[in-house]
């Protein structure tokens, strides 16, 4: 007899039940990879907008700067082909961006997303990669950003 496999996938959140809205990690949702020659940036839009942590005027203009353009400097470049839709994680519904630069303008993206207003949006960024480690201390000083999200191999 086969196995019914789609039965036991485990949903993408990764949890079953429900969670409580308080529980989730504030909007919005980054993660990094920080390599040796490309950084890539991943950005969770979420589309369910009836939770109230859309509501502040930076999450609102910093939500439209990284979605209403695909190139941000001179250097980075959001994948339109690569983005994907109606995603449901920790049960909110949105759109995942990808957007990509060279990590020898990781102290313009830097600039850019201070001007921009994301230090304002966020507490922690989560990165990976060997320049996580390298511009750990450089995310830390300019956001006063958390570290104990930051992960790298040593």
């Amino acid at each position: 007899m086969a196995e019914n496999r789609s039965a036991d996938k485990p949903a993408l959140d990764g949890v079953e039940g429900k969670e409580d809205p308080a529980e989730l990690p504030p909007m919005p949702w980054f993660g990094m990879d920080i390599g040796g020659t490309l950084s890539k940036l991943v950005y969770f839009e979420p589309c369910d907008t009836t939770h109230t942590d859309e509501g502040t005027v930076n999450n609102i203009s910093f939500r439209k700067y990284l979605t209403n353009n695909l190139a941000y400097g001179e250097s980075g470049h959001r994948d339109e082909d690569k983005q994907m839709e109606d995603l449901v994680i920790k049960q909110r519904k949105g759109r995942i961006h990808f957007i990509r630069f060279p990590t020898n303008q990781m102290p313009e993206f830097i600039e850019l997303a201070k001007e921009k207003g994301m230090a304002n949006t966020l507490s922690t960024v989560c990165a990976t990669g060997g320049g996580a480690y390298k511009f750990e201390n450089e995310f830390l000083d300019r956001y006063c950003l958390t570290a104990r999200c930051l992960f790298y191999p040593r």
